[in-house]
């Protein structure tokens, strides 16, 4: 049972930020690093004011530091969805979560709210998907 949810374009903002802007000369396409991604998450929630400094601190550090595409990738993803874990957190905190997505951005919500001590399911996308149009339909055609 769906209590309540909170939509965000989180997603939509990276894809923008690491292919349409100073970003993308930082961003890998591809790679992961697991702790950048939690650190960046924690930060994120701690301070949600300072996204917009941290965004650009990511171009500055890889111009410093020469940082590898794949950390300011996770460092990206962390932010955005650290900052939108703090805008939403009176719908996560203390309950019982289910994540239902697309199977990678689905684990990094998991890891984002296990790194904040906070379990969560992932769920199977289509599935919930078609058992909602379901029960849907036959709530509409008054059907049990």
């Amino acid at each position: 049972e769906v209590i309540s949810f909170q939509t965000f374009m989180s997603g939509e903002m990276f894809a923008l930020l690491s292919s349409q802007s100073v970003l993308r000369h930082s961003v890998a396409s591809e790679g992961w690093d697991a702790g950048a991604f939690e650190t960046a998450v924690s930060d994120a929630i701690s301070k949600p004011e300072r996204l917009a400094a941290r965004l650009f601190s990511l171009r500055a550090t890889d111009l410093l530091e020469n940082t590898e595409g794949a950390t300011t990738r996770a460092q990206l993803s962390g932010l955005l969805i650290g900052a939108e874990l703090a805008a939403a957190r009176p719908y996560w905190l203390g309950r019982q979560i289910a994540l239902i997505g697309a199977a990678t951005q689905s684990e990094n919500y998991a890891a984002a709210l296990e790194s904040q001590g906070v379990p969560a399911t992932v769920t199977d996308a289509t599935r919930m998907t078609l058992a909602g149009l379901t029960a849907a339909y036959r709530l509409l055609k008054g059907a049990s």
